[in-house]
């Protein structure tokens, strides 16, 4: 993964649950990982790439992926995969095929 798509897809995790007036901890708890771990990644020191921990933080944002996965994931090999985990298959996410939930 590129450092700036870390740093982008973290920067739009942050923005989302700061507006949500979500704390660290309670999204981290309700996505199953450390706020350690949620605090890396949307400083963009961790990668996101796992596909179940792209679902959780979703989930635990009650957003679809692809409301990250297409404004942060760059144009090469690891935003490609990032857009096809989230079922997102174009760079403006025009076809996605996850549900709002």
């Amino acid at each position: 993964m590129d450092v700036g798509d870390a740093r982008t897809i973290g920067r739009r995790l942050y923005q989302i649950r700061s507006s949500r007036g979500k704390s660290l901890r309670v999204v981290a708890g309700l996505a199953g990982m450390s706020t350690t771990q949620l605090w890396r990644i949307e400083h963009g020191e961790r990668a996101l790439d796992s596909l179940s921990e792209i679902v959780a933080l979703a989930e635990a944002l009650q957003i679809a992926p692809s409301e990250y996965a297409v404004a942060g994931a760059g144009t090469g090999q690891w935003g490609d995969r990032f857009r096809h985990q989230c079922g997102v298959s174009g760079t403006d996410g025009s076809e996605a095929q996850s549900a709002r939930r």
